[in-house]
């Protein structure tokens, strides 16, 4: 059978999405035609809010396809739809050198298009900030002499929750508090 005009006569079956990795988030609605991806962000596993927002993952196998994402459950979200008015994702091929794509919203589907380039594309809300990166900035805090490590508890999935503290605490010194990654879709601002 001849491919359908515009098609590409590669099989659905070579391209996968994942997301099963640190900071990944993501759920496949169905990807069998590569320029039509539909996707949905998953829900944060805790919280009050049940928020979702933020997404990461991982396309391997579409070297030359245009690919047109479409994430579903957009308009879900708290932040819809002027969260998404005017908003670029992120993209990387190598996780550490990030470009910008342009993305349409409308009828609360957040959707964009890309012609890839390479085997393996990275897809995020924000550039991501991994563990191994915070653990990395942890270690070079815990040599310093100018700073302590404590860990004051843990977060709602077990993993330790740490305080850096700079410099020596005082009668007549500044405190600043610096808080980063309240939420689980915070990864960037960590």
């Amino acid at each position: 059978m001849a491919p359908t005009p515009g098609s590409d006569p590669r099989s659905a079956a070579a391209i996968k999405i994942s997301s099963r990795f640190d900071c990944g988030n993501i759920e496949i609605i169905d990807a069998d035609d590569p320029a039509a991806i539909r996707l949905a962000i998953r829900q944060d596993v805790t919280g009050p809010l049940q928020e979702y927002m933020w997404f990461y993952f991982v396309l391997t196998g579409a070297r030359g396809l245009r690919c047109g994402f479409q994430v579903g459950n957009a308009g879900g979200t708290r932040w819809a739809p002027v969260g998404w008015e005017n908003y670029r994702i992120v993209a990387s091929y190598d996780r550490t050198e990030w470009f910008r794509i342009p993305t349409t919203y409308g009828a609360g589907t957040l959707a964009w298009q890309h012609a890839v380039e390479r085997d393996r594309i990275w897809y995020a809300y924000h550039t991501p900030y991994h563990a191994a990166e915070r653990m990395a900035l942890l270690e070079r805090c815990a040599a310093s002499q100018r700073a302590r490590v404590e860990v004051l508890g843990e977060t709602v999935d077990g993993r330790d929750l740490e305080m850096i503290t700079i410099g020596e605490p005082g009668k007549d010194k500044r405190v600043c508090w610096i808080v980063a990654r309240q939420h689980p879709g915070e990864t960037q601002a960590e």
